[in-house]
């Protein structure tokens, strides 16, 4: 896995999309690379954890599995999750009833963490509301436009993490 830190500039993005066989697609940059399987999910986490920190993405463990679950903006209005790095399907819709995350188009379901369900709500209603106005503003294609942003450099088989914003 090639990942390097950088302090120069980069275009911002906010949206990433995970496939098989370590595929990973940034929407917002026109670009796709292809990961090693066998660091495929370090990097899919690593990736959502800069999400998470930059509020484009939520974490929690699932009480009763105890699995890791991470959500981030996909493009295109589409939201994806992954369980302990492993990639799921996209999907626009997400349910909360009480402590329940439902992702209706996947017939799946998740446990929310009882100290955490307000929060985590709230966070993952602006994770929808955000893929949305994506999609409505045509950001698929094109750079991310305000709030937050991750800033990286997608070349083949490696992404690079910058530290600084647009004003650095």
């Amino acid at each position: 896995m090639c990942a390097k830190w950088t302090e120069s500039w980069r275009a911002p993005i906010q949206q990433m999309q995970f496939g098989e066989d370590g595929l990973v697609v940034f929407p917002e940059l026109q670009k796709t690379v292809r990961i090693p399987e066998k660091d495929a999910e370090a990097l899919r986490i690593m990736l959502q954890e800069l999400g998470n920190l930059a509020g484009l993405a939520a974490y929690f463990v699932e009480p009763r599995h105890k699995s890791s679950i991470r959500v981030s903006i996909a493009g295109d209005g589409l939201l994806q999750y992954t369980v302990n790095g492993r990639w799921r399907p996209c999907f626009r819709e997400i349910h909360c009833e009480d402590n329940w995350l439902e992702f209706p188009e996947l017939g799946k379901r998740a446990q929310l963490p009882d100290n955490e369900v307000m929060t985590l709500r709230s966070r993952l209603q602006e994770l929808q509301r955000l893929a949305r106005k994506g999609a409505e503003e045509g950001q698929e294609g094109g750079q991310a436009t305000g709030g937050q942003a991750l800033w990286l450099v997608v070349d083949p088989g490696c992404v690079q993490l910058s530290s600084r914003d647009q004003s650095g």
